[in-house]
């Protein structure tokens, strides 16, 4: 495989040290210094003190770094072991403290599902679902996010970060009992293609936010393939 080739190697992005492989697009487009989903990164640097960050779908960790530096604690999900690894290593590498791992997904119950690996030249895609082609399949723990976080936990939540590939949907329904203990923003992923898969649109996304009192900021875009909307408590001044 080209990635044990070139190998893994630590670059310093955005005030970190990440470790990355030039053959996958995202850590190819970090080590040339280019910006990565701007509008996560603007949501983290709002987070107010003393609260957390709750990564769904941490990967890597990118966005854990981004809050580590920051001295934000964070509580990341990531259901891949071939991701969690890097994670581990990414945040060990800067020697962070207050950030817990959980080796799990979110989802509407309990049970274990099969997570389809993305390729080597895109292991952000790691999906339930067929989103792309992937490279194996591992079975892992998905659950509600109360299965993980205790009450206190959530409501001391200062932003969430959903980005799983078209399961989405599924991750909120799972976040059903949390949601009227939050009170931050949630930033999420939004690919109508992806979605589809699962038997859902864009429009259940913001529909499913509308119940339990979000509104999202820019609003839902037809036309696009993909874009980062931020969901605000409808009483929240922003």
């Amino acid at each position: 495989m080209l990635s044990h080739i070139f190998g893994l190697a630590p670059f310093d992005v955005d005030g970190f040290k990440i470790e990355l492989n030039p053959i996958a697009a995202i850590d190819r487009a970090l080590i040339l210094g280019l910006k990565h989903d701007d509008v996560v990164t603007q949501e983290i640097a709002k987070i107010p003190a003393g609260r957390s960050y709750v990564d769904v779908g941490a990967n890597i960790g990118y966005f854990v770094l981004e809050a580590g530096k920051r001295g934000v604690s964070v509580l990341a999900f990531e259901p891949s072991p071939r991701e969690t690894v890097r994670l581990k290593r990414n945040i060990a590498l800067n020697k962070f403290e207050g950030i817990k791992i959980f080796e799990a997904g979110i989802s509407n119950k309990a049970e274990d599902r099969n997570l389809k690996l993305g390729m080597e030249y895109n292991p952000g895609q790691n999906s339930v679902l067929d989103v792309s082609k992937s490279v194996d399949s591992v079975s892992c723990a998905f659950a509600p996010l109360s299965h993980f976080l205790t009450s206190d936990e959530i409501k001391n939540i200062g932003l969430i970060k959903i980005d799983v590939e078209g399961f989405e949907y599924q991750v909120l329904q799972g976040m059903a009992d949390a949601f009227p203990l939050l009170s931050c923003p949630i930033v999420i992923e939004i690919t109508p293609s992806f979605l589809e898969k699962a038997g859902h649109s864009a429009q259940d996304i913001y529909s499913i936010f509308e119940q339990h009192g979000y509104r999202g900021i820019s609003g839902l875009d037809a036309t696009s393939r993909r874009y980062d909307e931020v969901f605000v408590p409808r009483l929240q001044a922003k």
